[in-house]
Formats: structure tokens, sequence, C-alpha cells
């Protein structure tokens, strides 16, 4: 999968975190992503929310990282939330570990506009 391309857009609040995705997760681009979570752990706010609905693929080393993300989270006394979307949704579910993360539900309110993400 030489050239994929993985965008992360993150929006903070006081209270939330929020990381978005766009794009495929593997072992050449989980090394941002890691980064820009472990940011987002040592931040003041208490929850963390990963948005995975663009993702197209997510591999092992993907996998990993949510891991780690949501251990790091529970470490530091935060909440992770996971948004997983279909693609990174059927991969929890073949891995039997859907029941490993605290999957974010859907807001009452109305959903701020899309993050945008660079062109390919």
């Amino acid at each position: 999968m030489a050239g994929a391309r993985l965008a992360i857009v993150a929006d903070r609040t006081e209270w939330l975190a929020v990381i978005h995705c766009c794009g495929e997760i593997d072992q050449s681009s989980v090394a941002d992503l890691e980064a820009v979570l472990g940011l987002a752990v040592l931040s003041g706010v208490p929850v963390v929310r990963l948005d995975l609905r663009s993702v197209d693929f997510c591999d092992s080393s993907g996998l990993h990282c949510l891991l780690s993300a949501a251990a790091a989270c529970e470490e530091a006394g935060k909440t992770f939330e996971l948004d997983p979307g279909a693609t990174v949704s059927r991969l929890l579910e073949m891995c039997g570990m859907g029941e490993r993360f605290n999957i974010a539900r859907p807001r009452s309110a109305a959903p701020s506009a899309a993050p945008e993400f660079p062109a390919a």
C-alpha cells in the first residue's frame, strides 16, 4: 500500500480532544497517529475521542495503536472514546475486540461541520 495517506485533524475544547482521521492507518502512517494521540493524552482534557469514520483501511499496527491509546488514557485517568466507522468496526468485530473500547455515542446536538482534510 505504498503511497497511502493518512490525514489527521485534531480539535480541542476544555473537556474534549477529538482526533479525526481520513485515509489508511498502517505501518507507514501509524507513527503520526501515535504522536497526535500521545499529545492528546498529555493535554488537560478528561476525554480523548478518536473519530475513524473516514478511515478506509486499518491493519494490525493501527489496532495496536488503538489498544495502546486506550491503555494510556486509562493510566492517565482519562476517558478514551472510539468512533470506529464501518471499516474499523469490521476489524474490531473480526478480532473480537469490540468490547474493549468505549464506543462514542452520537451526540444529541447537531453535529459540527465535518473537518476539512487536505486534498490527496
